[in-house]
């Protein structure tokens, strides 16, 4: 059975797509923890201005 360790899905709604992600090793030294890693992507993912 595979698991999800170290992924993370990618969906966009939009264009009705979806790619599975590894994480790099290097950020999850960089990032503890859940918070921080999901900080990492929200701080990733949206432009600068975003509220």
């Amino acid at each position: 059975m595979k698991g999800f360790f170290g992924k993370i899905l990618r969906v966009d709604l939009s264009r009705r797509d979806f790619r599975e992600e590894e994480i790099p090793e290097e950020i999850y030294r960089c990032h503890l923890g859940g918070k921080g890693l999901g900080t990492h992507l929200l701080l990733e993912l949206n432009p600068r201005g975003v509220d």
